[in-house]
């Protein structure tokens, strides 16, 4: 059976799906489109320069374990691990700064359809 909602009225009820025999028991999986493991590290470093310009680095990696695309745990895209790095140097009035996202080219699907 499929459940749906009227947004109308607020009712819930239920279609059954032609040819279907069984129901398909979902307890003990994992959400879909959500890692069971999310990891992020960043780091900062600011120095003084000549006069009143600073510079400065930033690095960043996020990790998420696999995830399920749909419900019942039949697809899954692997992990992925995303770099960025931004180096540049600033003051009261400036900020100039040459930045990257996804440094290791990191081309794991995030989207799937049928």
């Amino acid at each position: 059976r499929v459940g749906w909602v009227n947004q109308a009225t607020g009712q819930v009820g239920f279609t059954p799906i032609a040819g279907a025999t069984r129901a398909v028991a979902l307890d003990g999986q994992s959400l879909h489109r959500q890692s069971d493991w999310l990891l992020n590290l960043s780091f900062d470093y600011d120095r003084s320069l000549r006069g009143d310009w600073i510079g400065y680095a930033r690095g960043d990696l996020r990790y998420e374990s696999k995830q399920f695309g749909d419900i019942i745990a039949q697809s899954f895209w692997g992990s992925r691990k995303l770099v960025g790095a931004r180096l540049g140097v600033r003051n009261e009035r400036y900020d100039v700064s040459l930045w990257g996202e996804n440094l290791l080219d990191d081309t794991t699907v995030m989207i799937q359809g049928f």
